[in-house]
């Protein structure tokens, strides 16, 4: 019997679910650019975060700028309080 068929018939206890919904609900707290920048600085500069092979330096440069800066926290803040 395969290991994934032996967990099929182990018991779970389903009460667990009752108490998560007990738990107070806590806000996110926001984003600050101050947070950004310390992550920033702890990447790579030559490695590319995603598909469209920007590198963290080139980001760096360009969240250097407090304009650019503010607006992805605010899309970052604006991402948690929707759910998202």
């Amino acid at each position: 019997m395969s290991r994934s068929k032996k967990v099929d018939f182990r018991q779970v206890d389903t009460d667990i679910f009752n108490e998560l919904s007990l738990k107070p609900i806590t806000a996110w707290a926001p984003f600050l650019k101050e947070e950004f920048r310390q992550a920033l600085n702890k990447c790579n500069n030559s490695l590319a975060p995603g598909p469209d092979k920007l590198t963290w330096r080139y980001l760096k440069i360009v969240l250097n700028l407090d304009s650019y800066m503010s607006h992805i926290v605010n899309i970052a803040n604006a991402c948690i309080n929707l759910g998202h």
